[in-house]
């Protein structure tokens, strides 16, 4: 009886807990949305208050509206509880998308951190058919995991009906937070590459990438580089098909930085029979990357801080020049 009380006690004061937190969640959200970001800095960690100043979480919140239109809502809600952090995710339904706000309370009741990312929850009314030329019918779909890193890989394998003996080719999206279906508003490209090449008798394998499953695993990284973003995500995969004896002939494409990667990858791996470029860059990454923001803080008036991370930003891109000359 003793022990069914403690157990009941735990449990009333874990409920608690939480409800504790979700109310601090709500009062942080409460107090972005009215534009009192001196409390939002007030309630965040001291780590958070070293990397993000009120005025640089005023500048983000304020240039989300520019970005995907005018914030209408709050359309769903979940929670749960990662190593002591108390994570709370909020679908916010905007005018041209669905983005997910992630608000961490630590064990100190402080905002730990402040994620935004594109959700996969639906826009209410919108179309998430598939395009006319698609059809389902012809693959089979399974979802798959494999670890990297402590981390559980979520991926999906998409295989050809009617053929016993079919190549396969692994799939990688570009840089940043993306999905197994590079999910952009309601386009899923990945998606619709891997039914359309299933209906020609290949098999596809796609995965979320880790900065989007584990957002915060991710930052607690001191950088994160090309390597972890992609070869050891690979690597785990190609793991993974051996131990699922997984002989097929094996073909690999890459979109963006995935394609970007491409050359290194073949260099450092003897099992791919090709490789196929989408949208790789032909230019310089250092040149890419200092006309990309230079375009971004143009699309508005540029403010001071933008201008000097722009001069930093350029200072780095001429520093990485002068190093590849020699």
């Amino acid at each position: 009886m003793r022990t069914l009380i403690l157990i009941i006690a735990l449990g009333v004061s874990c409920f608690l807990f939480s409800a504790e937190t979700k109310k601090i969640a709500d009062s942080y959200f409460d107090h972005l949305q009215k534009g009192e970001f001196k409390q939002c800095y007030e309630m965040s960690s001291p780590e958070v208050q070293e990397a993000l100043t009120a005025d640089q979480l005023q500048e983000a919140w304020e240039s989300l509206p520019k970005q995907v239109g005018k914030y209408i809502g709050i359309i769903e809600y979940k929670k749960e509880e990662v190593e002591g952090y108390h994570i709370h995710t909020y679908a916010l339904e905007f005018e041209k998308l669905v983005m997910d706000m992630l608000i961490t309370i630590d064990n100190n009741n402080k905002v730990a951190g402040l994620f935004f990312t594109i959700s996969k929850t639906p826009k209410p009314g919108s179309d998430t058919t598939l395009p006319d030329y698609l059809n389902a019918d012809n693959a089979n779909e399974r979802d798959v995991t494999f670890d990297c890193e402590g981390m559980t890989i979520n991926a999906k394998l998409t295989t050809p009906k009617g053929y016993e003996n079919y190549p396969l080719l692994i799939m990688l999206s570009g840089s940043g937070p993306n999905d197994m279906d590079e999910t952009v508003i309601l386009r899923k490209p990945f998606r619709d590459l891997a039914l359309g090449l299933a209906n020609l008798g290949i098999a596809t394998l796609r995965w979320n990438k880790r900065t989007h499953d584990y957002p915060e695993k991710m930052a607690g990284y001191i950088r994160i580089t090309p390597r972890n973003e992609y070869m050891d995500e690979l690597e785990a995969a190609m793991k993974w098909m051996k131990e699922s004896s997984m002989y097929n002939t094996k073909y690999i494409l890459g979109h963006s930085m995935g394609a970007f990667m491409l050359p290194q990858i073949a260099f450092e791996n003897e099992d791919f029979k090709g490789f196929i470029m989408l949208a790789g860059n032909a230019r310089p990454l250092e040149d890419l990357v200092s006309e990309q923001y230079e375009y971004i803080f143009s699309l508005d008036k540029m403010t001071p801080e933008q201008e000097n991370e722009l001069a930093e930003i350029k200072k780095q891109c001429r520093e990485i020049k002068e190093i590849n000359e020699y």
